[in-house]
């Protein structure tokens, strides 16, 4: 047995081995301090007693004396970088222990919310922001401690910028230019616009820069840019002014009608066309005329003009009639005269006449022209003097029907006619 006092109370203990069930007496004497003035109702004397028969041990409680609560650990503060629109961290709570013995409970919290049950989980932390989690773990004994940690999503990270097109990107000058645009994604926010600044001038050739610029909702800026050059690869269009052909008479003044230049980037440039080739008047025949215009980045372009210095005449004369109505008799002879004029009629020159029969209005082959005059040499026209020329032409060795009568005075123009034999 052992015994004490506490608030003024005996307290004893006993051990009653094999008595469960057993009936017994249990008695006490308590013996009044001298210090105490005790009651009316005590027993008098010095020694008192106090007996209880027939008690039965019928069961045994532990009374446990009180425990400590447990220790709670809900992990150290955590600060991660966003990596997206979920941002998973683990909660480890499985630092906390029990000061009983027992198992533990574990209850997590944000806010009032329960979000857990276990030791150790994982949430999904908002962005941008600092959490608090709240760990409660209790023992088997009800007893029960608390403790935060904390977790920082935050987002340094810029949105990342992709250009749409080439870059660089090649414009033709003066062909425009249209915008590819760009886009932008962030790591947290998604989508984000990425604007563009700069300008391209399409009519002037040069280097340009476009900087495209996208910002996410926390102020993380990115920019990139892309260079558009303006080039000029076209030559400039070259244009005459009047026909491609001219035909100029013999000893007249030639005045060359020219021609315009003009560039996608350099505009006008006819004052810095360089022409090349000669007319000479005084001599029949065909010219060229080149026109070359040359842009400030080198590339060029010509056109020609073809100038013919002809003879003047004043056509076939009578008997035949320019519209093609004459008729003449098989057989026959036909003069064929014809008259220079203007200057040309101071030219001694070689004329020649050829035939062709037309049939069903298809001109056949050539047919030597024969003269019934002795003076004529071949198919030659001979010069009476004065720019006067004849040629008697003989229709014995052609046939009925229509012909064509092709005079060549020796320029490059040839003079057709047609008659008919009957």
């Amino acid at each position: 047995m052992w015994g004490g006092y506490s608030a003024g109370w005996k307290h004893v203990s006993m051990k009653l081995p094999g008595m469960a069930g057993v009936p017994f007496q249990l008695r006490w004497e308590y013996t009044q301090d001298s210090g105490v003035s005790g009651s009316a109702a005590a027993p008098a004397g010095t020694t008192k007693g106090v007996a209880f028969d027939n008690l039965v041990i019928t069961s045994v409680h532990l009374i446990d004396p009180p425990h400590a609560p447990p220790t709670v650990s809900a992990g150290a503060d955590q600060t991660k970088e966003c990596v997206g629109v979920h941002n998973y961290v683990t909660l480890d709570g499985s630092g906390s222990a029990s000061n009983s013995g027992g198992p533990l409970t574990y209850a997590w919290f944000q806010g009032a919310t329960q979000i857990g049950n276990v030791a150790t989980i994982v949430v999904d932390a908002p962005h941008q922001a600092t959490t608090t989690y709240t760990l409660t773990v209790t023992d088997g004994h009800d007893n029960s401690a608390s403790a935060d940690t904390h977790v920082t999503i935050k987002d340094t990270t810029p949105p990342a910028i992709t250009l749409n097109g080439a870059n660089p990107m090649t414009v033709e000058c003066s062909t425009g230019y249209t915008e590819p645009g760009a886009t932008a994604n962030d790591v947290c926010d998604g989508p984000v616009t990425a604007s563009p600044s700069g300008s391209v001038v399409t009519s002037v050739k040069g280097v340009y820069t476009v900087t495209y610029t996208a910002t996410d909702s926390v102020g993380n800026t990115a920019t990139k840019t892309r260079t558009v050059n303006v080039v000029d690869t076209t030559a400039p269009v070259v244009a005459l002014v009047g026909p491609a052909i001219i035909k100029v008479n013999f000893g007249d003044v030639f005045t060359d009608p020219g021609a315009t230049s003009v560039d996608s980037c350099d505009g006008n440039l006819t004052s810095s066309i360089v022409e090349t080739g000669s007319v000479n008047t005084s001599a029949v025949g065909s010219y060229t005329l080149t026109y070359t215009s040359t842009d400030g980045s080198g590339n060029h372009a010509a056109v020609t003009r073809t100038v013919k210095v002809i003879y003047t005449w004043a056509d076939l004369q009578q008997p035949v009639n320019l519209d093609g109505s004459s008729i003449f008799k098989f057989g026959s002879t036909i003069p064929l005269k014809f008259q220079l004029t203007g200057a040309s009629a101071s030219q001694v020159i070689t004329a020649k006449v050829y035939l062709a029969k037309v049939s069903n209005n298809v001109i056949g082959s050539d047919v030597e022209a024969i003269s019934t005059s002795a003076a004529d040499s071949g198919n030659t026209f001979r010069s009476s003097g004065g720019g006067q020329y004849i040629f008697n032409l003989s229709t014995k060795p052609l046939s009925i029907g229509t012909w064509q009568i092709r005079i060549d005075l020796g320029d490059g123009e040839l003079h057709t006619v047609l008659i008919s034999l009957k």
